[in-house]
């Protein structure tokens, strides 16, 4: 958690200086610019060895305050990053975004969520919490506080996107990725449980509409005997027909076979 640009620098920092009786230290997020040092809260108090071991603990309570900690330095760097790409880059302006913010608002919590996939190079997943979150601007505009988000507002976005057309695939999809997102506030302590909007007895997703749908072996007979006098049709005819008789196997393992596989006793 190490970004540098343009001469500003933001970082997650171990405060040792100030021990709390505990002897525990809060973690915060450093921005330095000019030799100014700013420093914002995660809320997060750690021991000397936990803060050691938090890179690469596998430890389910480390893992979670991991988490809350990244996510507290995305939405500081997405304000950095934004404010330098405006040109308009000062510690004071950086101060009122995220005063104004505050990491408050679903939007806010969006695009950290952006900028950690993009940073862990997750293209697919930044894609589509981009989706979702351009949905819930769509509906309710660039700026929604954490504390509007309830079963009633969940149920009015619902309405709105089946009113768009989008199926309850589509539904669920955004569903899950707010959940997601305001699951990560809640561990974070940016709402309550009570302010939680999912669950049983609140708004509980509903399953998508799947589509059972078989080839008959007449149907897999043409495909297999297809031809259109091209070599390309020919190729994906192939591929087609090789991934059939795989047994459905997944694209993305299919890509990385290689000629000594199919040699494996």
């Amino acid at each position: 958690m190490n970004y540098s640009k343009d001469g500003v620098t933001v970082a997650a920092m171990f405060d040792s200086a100030h021990p709390k009786k505990s002897g525990k230290c809060s973690v915060k997020i450093r921005v330095t610019y000019n030799r100014v040092r700013h420093y914002y809260p995660t809320g997060k108090d750690l021991m000397p060895a936990e803060w050691d071991a938090l890179p690469t603990t596998k430890a389910r309570a480390l893992v979670e305050i991991r988490k809350d900690i990244e996510s507290s330095y995305q939405i500081v760097r997405t304000a950095v990053e934004d404010l330098l790409m405006r040109g308009i880059f000062s510690l004071e302006n950086l101060n009122n975004r995220l005063k104004r913010a505050g990491g408050d608002t679903l939007n806010i919590a969006f695009e950290g969520k952006i900028a950690e996939m993009k940073a862990q190079e997750r293209i697919g997943n930044m894609m589509a919490y981009r989706v979702v979150m351009k949905g819930i601007e769509r509906f309710a505009g660039p700026r929604v506080p954490l504390s509007s988000v309830s079963v009633d507002w969940i149920r009015r976005y619902e309405k709105f996107l089946l009113k768009e057309g989008k199926s309850r695939t589509t539904v669920g999809i955004h569903m899950r990725h707010i959940r997601a997102i305001l699951n990560d506030m809640k561990r974070c302590g940016k709402i309550l449980e009570a302010q939680y909007p999912f669950g049983r007895g609140r708004y509980e997703i509903q399953a998508g509409e799947g589509r059972k749908l078989a080839l008959t072996l007449e149907q897999i007979g043409q495909i297999a005997n297809y031809e259109d006098g091209t070599e390309a049709t020919a190729k994906y005819r192939d591929y087609w027909l090789f991934l059939y008789l795989c047994n459905g196997i997944n694209v993305a393992d299919f890509v990385k076979l290689r000629y000594r596989d199919g040699c494996r006793q």
